[in-house]
């Protein structure tokens, strides 16, 4: 195993992003999410044969296996995001994957699948009587085996734990705790996705009220986890995501959805701050809806995306976070991550805005080889810079 950030350049990261952050970058900075998934699927690391499961029901081992692939990450994979130190330590997290809010909300998690899911639990006859009781607390139910673990980690950081020299730094919430999947996602998660769609169309007052009240719920449950951890209940910067409004028209859109994202925003950020969306999917026909409507500034974009278009229907400020599918990361070979991510820094990206941001497009698959995905810092070295004493659009 090559010894820590040999493949990185921590001085030229911190130039870029700094720079980038003031609104004066150099380069297109490059960012990478992968997780434990990625470790997990990879014999030559897991030779315990760890699976999911096992990982999200131990919180001892959660902590040890998050560091390793955290190494693991800074030793094999290129990219602006700075390497752990000893004076930054390894951030964690409580890792509840995607299946928290579901399960947060009633529903089962079945943990003999691969990755453990919760299926669609809650009957027209279910969703009628859930509307007549009170969203559950913060810490109920799964909230309070979060609470449990995220205390946990916190006591063994403050007993020294640590690997490979450095130990625990930032201690994080899992995202669906202080954010969110969305009212919409959550809703087709509990109903069923096509029991949902028909209860908007046969039934659209008790689909709104299941909207309403799941907005009621979010809302309710980050502010109280940011009374928990000493926060501000409204932010300056804030945001969540809905990837399953990517099956609705924006006349749905606007109808259903909008007005709780409306109220997601109002109740938790304040005005004028950095509010931002993750969707995943061929969902750029709500970008143009969020910034106007909803002052969103910052998108955490999937597959597929128009990079030509892009800066054409939004302002030239607008964080965009966006690069290769998945897929092709997975799939496909150095040359073709080269020629794609060439063909992204052409489209306009560049040329129309400062603010856009290279990333695989969302979250690395477990088995995609480092070679791909280093080449997106390789190439972007090269084509992802901008003219010198050239004027931010």
């Amino acid at each position: 195993m090559p010894p820590r950030d040999t493949i990185r350049n921590p001085e030229e990261s911190r130039r870029v992003w700094d720079a980038y952050w003031q609104g004066t970058p150099e380069r297109v900075p490059v960012t990478v999410y992968a997780d434990i998934r990625c470790w997990l699927a990879d014999p030559r690391e897991n030779t315990d044969g760890y699976t999911l499961s096992r990982y999200l029901r131990d919180p001892d081992l959660m902590l040890a296996l998050q560091m390793r692939t955290r190494a693991w990450l800074d030793r094999n994979l290129l990219s602006d995001d700075a390497p752990s130190t000893p004076e930054t330590g390894w951030p964690v997290i409580v890792d509840i994957q995607n299946y928290l809010e579901l399960a947060w909300l009633g529903g089962p998690v079945d943990f003999s699948l691969p990755e453990p899911h919760v299926a669609p639990f809650l009957t027209e006859d279910g969703a009628r009587a859930l509307l007549q009781r009170e969203p559950p607390g913060a810490f109920e139910g799964i909230g309070a085996h979060v609470r449990q673990y995220y205390e946990h980690f916190l006591r063994r950081k403050a007993e020294g734990l640590a690997f490979d020299g450095i130990g625990i730094g930032h201690v994080a919430m899992p995202f669906n705790m202080t954010g969110s999947d969305g009212p919409f996602t959550i809703a087709s998660g509990m109903r069923g996705t096509e029991a949902f769609l028909f209860d908007m169309i046969d039934r659209p007052d008790e689909a709104r009220g299941l909207l309403d009240w799941i907005t009621d719920a979010i809302i309710r449950r980050i502010r109280d986890v940011r009374a928990y951890l000493g926060e501000p209940l409204r932010s300056d910067g804030f945001g969540f995501a809905d990837d399953a409004i990517v099956i609705l028209s924006e006349d749905l859109f606007r109808e259903f959805v909008l007005p709780c994202h409306r109220r997601i925003y109002e109740a938790l950020s304040l005005p004028g701050g950095e509010r931002s969306m993750h969707l995943c999917g061929d969902a750029q026909r709500f970008f143009p809806i969020y910034q106007n409507e909803l002052g969103v500034r910052s998108f955490d974009t999937g597959f597929p995306i128009d990079f030509a278009r892009l800066y054409d229907e939004l302002a030239p400020d607008t964080r965009i976070f966006g690069g290769p599918s998945t897929s092709l990361l997975l799939e496909g070979t150095p040359a073709e991550i080269d020629a794609e991510v060439r063909r992204i820094l052409s489209s306009g990206v560049m040329e129309k805005s400062r603010a856009f941001v290279l990333r695989e497009a969302n979250s690395l698959s477990p088995g995609t080889p480092f070679a791909n995905v280093n080449q997106m810092l390789r190439t972007c070295r090269e084509a992802g810079r901008y003219p010198p004493g050239r004027p931010s659009p």
